[in-house]
């Protein structure tokens, strides 16, 4: 299966969102650009998953996330990899060890498992496509369609015709949710929202500890102690 992506589209996207960490790499080689393939997928190969309707159907299959489109892909009956359509049926879907919800018609993963609030991570990746370097100018970002890996199948074949000297961005954006499973972009404000009884508990150990709001492990731990207030 091919995909055209509008690249310059998705790139503006991706900066609507205020809490992200964001990690740019210049690639300028064969390999490079295998790596930017291979990096699409969220998972080396497709896993064992199973997928959780509304109605509550439970669908067995092989996935895996794709970062560029920001949705789940199963193989079908011959190994073809499509991605999953209609998320607003969708209650949550399960590959190997991790839990996906869907937010905003994309797919967030959960990475926490508190009683009150959570932590969630929805990763994208966006390639980039430039000329050749000239005077260390900024990369051009390519308004016209581009075409990336889509398929494992697709991989090999559609690697070469990636372009040298070009960029991908690579982007987590981390959000909190409630047990409504409300989100809230990960910030100082979503969380004193969330606990407005617990304000003062919440107001010292951000004084007392390091909390970056681009930093996975650092919300994991407020996370946790402001679940048992």
């Amino acid at each position: 299966m091919r995909l055209f992506l509008v690249i310059g589209l998705l790139f503006i996207s991706l900066q609507k969102i205020a809490a992200q960490n964001t990690d740019v790499t210049k690639r300028s080689s064969d390999e490079d650009l295998k790596q930017f393939a291979s990096s699409i997928y969220k998972y080396p190969s497709f896993a064992p998953g199973k997928i959780i309707l509304k109605d509550s159907t439970v669908t067995d299959a092989k996935l895996n996330y794709n970062r560029v489109l920001g949705k789940i892909v199963y193989l079908d009956r011959v190994n073809k990899a499509l991605a999953l359509e209609n998320p607003e049926t969708v209650s949550e879907v399960i590959i190997a060890s991790d839990t996906f919800y869907i937010y905003e018609n994309s797919y967030v993963q959960k990475y926490t498992h508190c009683s009150k609030v959570n932590l969630y991570i929805k990763q994208s990746l966006a390639y980039i496509d430039n000329s050749m370097p000239k005077d260390n100018l900024e990369p051009v970002v390519i308004s016209s369609g581009g075409r990336v890996p889509y398929s494992n199948e697709d991989e090999k074949k559609e690697a070469k015709g990636l372009e040298k000297y070009s960029q991908f961005q690579l982007t987590n954006e981390y959000f909190i949710a409630d047990s409504s499973m409300n989100y809230l972009i990960a910030s100082r404000k979503s969380m004193l929202d969330l606990f407005p009884s617990a304000k003062g508990p919440l107001k010292k150990y951000l004084q007392q500890n390091t909390v970056s709001f681009n930093n996975a492990s650092q919300i994991e731990k407020l996370v946790q102690y402001m679940d048992a207030f």
